[in-house]
């Protein structure tokens, strides 16, 4: 078995580290903004860890109940290429054991398409009809156009896009009133809007 465990508070700085060598700063949020994220239920880090103690790879993600939005997966590259990429993504989705939903970069260069290969092999579908759009994470960014790719099928889709209720998320995602300015001092992120769609959906 894998030693997948959740990240502890002294984990953390290791764990931010991973995450700025693997996105760039447009694409997660700043040290301080990441670390307040972490008072939030829904939102956990899974961390491989290295016999040395260390972080060997991560998973962030969003629970929210019907299906898992994983938000941030990142590798150590001195442990790249041996599989345990793969591995650690099998076993996140046995043990979330739901629907998955995660956002890939458009298949405009090899890498991006070795990326979503990567993630078709482990039981995701590109969802290429569905405009979608990453709200800019960094004050006077860009929202980014992804693909949006989920699990379990038709069922496994319809949990993950229908949180925008009907809405286009280009529209949504991309308005300069949304992703201009900081949402009461915060970026707005990904499991924030998911968060918000859900709560127009119970409404």
């Amino acid at each position: 078995m894998m030693p997948i465990e959740r990240m502890r508070p002294e984990d953390f700085d290791a764990v931010f580290r991973l995450l700025a060598r693997s996105f760039p700063a447009g694409e997660r949020r700043d040290k301080a903004g990441q670390r307040a994220l972490l008072a939030d239920s829904a939102y956990h880090i899974d961390i491989l860890r290295a016999p040395s103690g260390g972080v060997q790879a991560l998973m962030a993600s969003w629970d929210f109940g019907g299906f898992v939005f994983f938000e941030h997966f990142a590798v150590d590259p001195a442990c790249r290429n041996g599989g345990i990429g793969g591995q650690m993504l099998d076993a996140l989705l046995a043990r979330f054991d739901k629907p998955a939903c995660l956002e890939a970069e458009l298949p405009e260069t090899e890498l991006a398409a070795r990326r979503i290969g990567f993630y078709e092999r482990h039981g995701f579908t590109v969802n290429a009809d569905y405009p979608y759009f990453q709200p800019a994470l960094t004050p006077g960014g860009s929202p980014i156009p992804l693909h949006l790719l989920t699990t379990g099928g038709t069922e496994g889709a319809g949990a993950c896009l229908s949180l925008f209720g009907g809405r286009n998320n280009a529209e949504l995602l991309s308005g300069a009133a949304a992703f201009a300015a900081v949402r009461d001092g915060h970026i707005v992120a990904p499991g924030e809007l998911y968060r918000d769609g859900l709560k127009g959906e119970n409404a």
